[in-house]
């Protein structure tokens, strides 16, 4: 008794077996009945519209902000640079200012060295 019911189960499972032309031919509800319809298309696109007017508000608003930024740190640079400038021709004006005393003291020392070494021979 048990294998007749295995066999008609068996049966009924094979003959009830779903093919791809069965699906095509039924329509599917893309909306059950309690939901409301689609909207049209004027609407949707005119609310796409919308938001890519606010979506690029947006952006011209960061963009804006990312320049000032920018912007105000070229001018902090540019500042940078010139005390930098200013620092680098102060220091220049010091070594050449250095390196005229030490000439003279390089003269100066050679010119006593040459006296000494006069006296030295004339008294020697």
């Amino acid at each position: 008794m048990a294998s007749l019911l295995l066999r008609s189960a068996g049966r009924s499972l094979l003959q009830r077996q779903i093919s791809p032309a069965r699906l095509m031919e039924k329509p599917r509800r893309l909306y059950s009945a309690g939901t409301k319809p689609q909207p049209d298309k004027a609407s949707q696109l005119k609310r796409t519209q919308q938001d890519l007017k606010e979506e690029n508000k947006a952006l011209e608003e960061r963009m804006n902000s990312s320049t000032g930024n920018l912007n105000r740190r070229l001018d902090d640079l540019q500042s940078r640079i010139d005390r930098l400038t200013a620092a680098s021709k102060e220091m220049e004006a010091q070594y050449q200012k250095y390196d005229k005393w030490s000439l003279k003291i390089f003269c100066l020392s050679a010119v006593s060295y040459v006296a000494f070494l006069t006296k030295m021979s004339l008294y020697g």
